[in-house]
């Protein structure tokens, strides 16, 4: 493990001595964390970001909220329950994928059935249809056809969400192509599945006041960044926080996510603009 995992690790283990403290006002708060991951594989030394998170792990990340008391809801339910439609609980958490790689379909689904638990996919529509691919080092890796996000979509446990077109940073391209970008991947993913696609999540966790806007202007019920935190009632479901589980974290790392301990990096976050 290098240096800045092991400083950051210390710091969410200090922090998570006082955020376990019943007695803290804040731990009597309803609010709900959403959970990001990326793509179940084994990992390798070619994935720095530590976006592989190991199949048998995740199945013991969803173990654990089983046993330790989670209900885990749809996204819709927590942008209701943020609007004040529907009442959230303690200890709630939501699951999201994104970008839309072919284990989420192959090895997440058969895991979240085990436990019946809902979860939203956000789907860059140009890489599932094939025209469309980075030079990222995961581009690299396998992503869900037209085929397999309609029959992921057919699923009752499982909601699709846009990703954008090509997962370019919108906030780094002008109004049409962000446009394009935020439209056209609602438009291409409704055709294929036949549903109302009604979330967005920001390509690179990246955006802005102008973008935000541009997605709340397309019809959009509500948009993920990739911001650590809880999602609160009153919130803005516009800049929904994320808690993002890397294949670097063990289970007491989620455990200590779960309850907090990581928040204090969301204002460093927010002064790098996330990445």
């Amino acid at each position: 493990m290098n240096c800045k995992r092991l400083v950051k690790r210390g710091i969410a283990s200090l922090v998570d001595t006082f955020v376990s403290q019943p007695c803290l006002p804040g731990n009597r708060d309803p609010a709900t964390r959403i959970l990001l991951y990326h793509s179940l594989q084994c990992r390798s030394s070619a994935d720095p970001l530590g976006l592989q998170v190991v199949p048998g792990e995740f199945e013991r990340h969803m173990g654990f909220l089983r046993d330790n008391g989670y209900t885990v809801i749809r996204l819709s339910e927590l942008v209701d329950g943020m609007s004040g439609k529907e009442k959230i609980g303690h200890k709630t958490v939501a699951i999201t994928f994104d970008d839309g790689f072919l284990d989420t379909l192959n090895v997440a689904c058969p895991v979240l059935e085990k436990f019946g638990y809902p979860a939203t996919v956000f789907i860059s529509s140009g890489i599932m249809r094939g025209n469309v691919r980075g030079a990222d080092y995961w581009d690299s890796w396998e992503y869900m056809t037209r085929s397999d996000v309609k029959r992921m979509s057919e699923h009752s446990l499982f909601d699709i969400g846009s990703h954008g077109v090509s997962h370019v940073r919108l906030s780094s391209v002008s109004g049409e192509r962000q446009s394009c970008e935020i439209r056209d991947s609602r438009a291409i993913l409704e055709e294929v599945i036949g549903k109302k696609v009604g979330y967005f999540s920001y390509p690179h966790g990246c955006f802005d006041a102008r973008v935000k806007k541009a997605v709340e202007d397309a019809g959009y019920n509500g948009a993920c960044s990739s911001f650590i935190g809880m999602n609160r009632v009153s919130g803005d479901v516009f800049a929904l926080k994320r808690t993002e589980i890397s294949g670097f974290d063990t289970v007491a790392d989620v455990a200590m996510k779960l309850r907090g301990a990581y928040d204090w990096l969301y204002g460093f976050q927010k002064l790098t603009g996330y990445r």
